[in-house]
């Protein structure tokens, strides 16, 4: 049994970087969104004259809180990576 847990395999899989990862994804892409969203309600125009005003800050205002939430999201995310171990052991599988 001794040359069976010598000869067995493990491997660390890192799961907080994961969750980490992911928050800073969901933290940049919600900036990216919500600006792009502020400068449509108030510097940028409909690109088309088929697209009414209303319609166009109604589309904005829908980026801004897509945005928003994209923010709480990863900021959530960061907050539970306190709560995930940093790495787990498991058997290799070959």
């Amino acid at each position: 049994m001794d040359k069976e847990s010598k000869k067995r395999k493990i491997e660390k899989i890192k799961i907080r970087g994961l969750v980490r990862q992911s928050g800073w994804i969901f933290l940049i892409w919600g900036i990216v969104v919500a600006i792009k969203g502020l400068l449509d309600a108030f510097l940028l125009n409909p690109p088309s004259e088929f697209i009414s005003l209303d319609e166009w800050l109604r589309y904005a205002g829908f980026e801004i809180i897509y945005g928003i939430a994209c923010l709480g999201v990863g900021i959530l995310l960061f907050k539970f990576s306190r709560r995930v171990k940093e790495y787990v052991v498991r058997d290799k599988e070959e």
